[in-house]
């Protein structure tokens, strides 16, 4: 999936401090507050072969992570006439000198020969002071820098796309910037889902879209003859269902206790919502003749795109 646009997107640099020099990098501090964007698109001018870039010096420092967090998408500005060829976000560490570990990457995008700008949806997590980069496949030769004085491009070994989990040695090109931007969103409960737009419960970590199948049931109130106030505690967004612990599938419909509510959660934080339930008529009448009643209540939570989970507990009633 990708984004087209017609006219190319302005980054912004981050407040940290880089050392610019051949291989050499200052570790960035920054607050994990807020999504940031690192790099820099423009219309490039300099041929680039097939090989592994990383942007290892820069002013300012918007090319390095200022926090550890999630890249979210990433983007680039092709230009017309530059050639064709599939391009790989490269996420690369300091090793020392002149030596990089590419430590993620993207999947690899086809740019067309276009003047034009492309951002595509990724879910990669990085460190501080992680620094992005391109690479591009063998056969095509295409745009992707420009001349910036106080820039530094590392170039890996020629026509190679240096694999994850490698290190290896790129030569220094100064005064060469790379035509690449990223999204880092913050990553509060480092489950690997950015907090502003795929994390669906924020702060409690889970790998259903950032979601935990899990519910824990606070509170069981009687309300009357009548009714059940139920408080639950959910991680974040889905859908919680409480109702009889044998409802809707355990049991015939006589034997059921509760019926069931639903409700839709909208909020990525963790909240306790409660809910009212009503006994069915034929519990209802056994706690007027009886004067009692035992109750199982069941609380399911289904994050999005997970399995459900589910607490159970009971409770007395009383006429």
């Amino acid at each position: 999936m990708r984004t087209l646009c017609s006219s190319r997107q302005r980054g912004f640099a981050v407040a940290i401090m880089a050392v610019i020099g051949v291989g050499a990098l200052a570790s960035p501090v920054g607050r994990a507050d807020a999504a940031v964007k690192l790099g820099e698109t423009f219309e490039p001018t300099g041929n680039c072969s097939p090989r592994t870039r990383l942007q290892s010096g820069f002013p300012g420092g918007q090319y390095a992570a200022p926090f550890s967090g999630v890249i979210t998408s990433w983007s680039f500005q092709s230009s017309s006439g530059g050639g064709q060829s599939p391009l790989t976000l490269k996420i690369g560490r300091s090793a020392g000198g002149n030596d990089f570990t590419i430590v993620a990457e993207s999947e690899g995008e086809a740019i067309p020969d276009d003047d034009a700008f492309f951002t595509f949806p990724v879910r990669i997590s990085v460190q501080v002071g992680d620094v992005i980069g391109i690479a591009a496949l063998p056969p095509s030769v295409f745009l992707c820098t420009r001349s910036t004085l106080g820039y530094v491009v590392q170039q890996g070994p020629f026509g190679e796309d240096v694999a994850v989990g490698t290190t290896a040695t790129f030569i220094p090109m100064n005064d060469q910037q790379l035509d690449v931007s990223a999204t880092l969103e913050p990553d509060t409960d480092s489950d690997g889902f950015g907090d502003e737009t795929q994390d669906k419960c924020v702060g409690t970590a889970g790998t259903a879209n950032g979601c935990p199948s899990a519910v824990t049931i606070d509170k069981l109130k009687q309300k009357g003859d009548t009714r059940v106030k139920v408080t639950a505690t959910v991680p974040g967004a889905g859908t919680l269902v409480v109702g009889s612990a044998a409802d809707p599938a355990l049991a015939s419909a006589a034997a059921r206790s509760l019926k069931a509510v639903t409700q839709t959660l909208s909020s990525t934080s963790k909240e306790q919502v409660s809910l009212k339930l009503k006994l069915t008529k034929s519990a209802a009448a056994r706690l007027r003749n009886v004067g009692k009643l035992k109750l199982r209540v069941k609380a399911v939570y289904t994050p999005p795109g997970g399995p459900a989970g589910s607490q159970t507990k009971k409770k007395k009633l009383k006429s």
